[in-house]
């Protein structure tokens, strides 16, 4: 989607590669898959490059569990609302990404969501967007 203009805090939905990884196992490398987030998901972009060919995303997951019951929330998850459903900004999966993998724009998140994510990223990376 070449008219798609990536903007910072807005939401997309992005496919996001399956990633390995090679760990040492008894002295030995073994590529293993991860549990990191995968597939087409809702992204909040928090960084744009100045060009928008990449933009450095935070996925989202719903906060309901499979029986309709708050999931567990995880110190490194934001809590916010998208689209009137609460969900959480999965801090620990920020992923940069390239433009081609991000697709329809899917909103946006509120003031306040946007500051309790920023502050979560500095807590954890000293991320300042």
């Amino acid at each position: 989607m070449k008219d798609l203009i990536l903007e910072k805090m807005k939401v997309y939905r992005v496919e996001l590669p399956e990633q390995t990884v090679t760990r040492k196992y008894n002295g030995r490398p073994v590529t293993v898959m991860t549990s990191e987030t995968k597939g087409s998901h809702r992204c909040i972009a928090v960084v744009v490059d100045e060009d928008g060919q990449w933009t450095i995303v935070v996925p989202l997951t719903s906060a309901q569990d499979s029986q309709g019951g708050e999931k567990h929330k995880k110190p490194t998850w934001v809590r916010m609302i998208h689209d009137g459903r609460p969900v959480y900004a999965m801090a620990e999966q920020i992923r940069m990404v390239d433009r081609s993998r991000v697709f329809d724009q899917e909103g946006f998140i509120s003031k306040y969501d946007q500051e309790q994510l920023e502050n979560k990223l500095t807590q954890m990376f000293n991320f300042k967007s």
